[in-house]
């Protein structure tokens, strides 16, 4: 980035992009028909998944 004033939707796309992160996977989730409970939820390593103890 050389010059970042000419380069501004750069920084403005990245920070969408971050922002996008939590309502993208709720919006899209949902229109699949996934609880919302399980679209928050992060995967675990099979090892430390909770239901196979």
């Amino acid at each position: 980035m050389r010059d970042p004033i000419r380069d501004i939707w750069v920084l403005r796309f990245g920070m969408i992009a971050c922002v996008m992160v939590i309502p993208f996977p709720l919006i899209a989730g949902t229109v699949r028909g996934i609880p919302c409970g399980w679209q928050l939820a992060t995967p675990l390593p099979r090892s430390e998944h909770p239901f196979d103890r």
